[in-house]
């Protein structure tokens, strides 16, 4: 069980995808975005965000060649021929958790929630500039430092607290859970209950009182 995502990096009217089995969360497409600019101004020869994020490992360092095992580095690029494969597997099960567009052309970083993916179900999408994402992110890692948190698991959890992304997620379960209570037999029943003694709500009340 993964955190599958396909990224879209949008660059000089360009788009580049790559499939990242643990990006699909809030904070990877901006912490990633914030690595690939800083080592694209130590880099000796400018290389575009998409290249680079094709080199980046799980620690966010620029790997040239990559690592033999795929799974060492943070994202795959797709190929342009599988491409179309993805996004419909994206719409349509829930193997594939989010789409993230960043747009670099456009300054939008957009995150798209497969609304197949049961917990996502209720979830909207949730976009921001890219420029404002990316300071929200060296603030927080200048926070983290300075208290000693390295985990991106509790960098995450601060993120969305921050940015109300954790409300919103909780809201969406709740609509899921909500949903599964619905369809289940406990509902059935619970419905059967007060259809019997209340009679149905579509039903006119009856009018018991004595003529006079």
């Amino acid at each position: 069980m993964g955190q599958r995502a396909i990224y879209v990096i949008t660059e000089n009217g360009k788009n580049s995808s790559f499939f990242a089995f643990w990006g699909a969360n809030a904070l990877s497409p901006l912490l990633r975005l914030l690595q690939a600019k800083e080592i694209q101004e130590q880099l000796p020869e400018r290389q575009s965000i998409s290249h680079i994020f094709e080199h980046l490992d799980y620690e966010g360092v620029y790997v040239n060649p990559r690592h033999d095992n795929p799974a060492d580095m943070f994202c795959d690029p797709i190929a342009d021929v599988c491409i179309s494969d993805r996004h419909n597997v994206f719409g349509n099960a829930g193997d594939i958790e989010m789409l993230v567009r960043l747009d670099l052309d456009s300054n939008i970083c957009l995150l798209e929630y497969n609304r197949s993916y049961p917990w996502f179900t209720h979830m909207d999408n949730h976009s921001i500039p890219i420029d404002v994402g990316l300071g929200n992110v060296e603030k927080l890692l200048q926070a983290a430092e300075r208290s000693g948190i390295d985990s991106f698991g509790q960098l995450l959890m601060i993120y969305n607290k921050a940015t109300g992304l954790d409300e919103a997620l909780e809201n969406a379960r709740a609509g899921q859970r909500l949903d599964e209570y619905l369809n289940s037999e406990e509902a059935e029943a619970d419905r059967e209950y007060y259809r019997t003694y209340y009679g149905s709500p579509d039903e006119p009340e009856n009018d018991n009182e004595l003529e006079v």
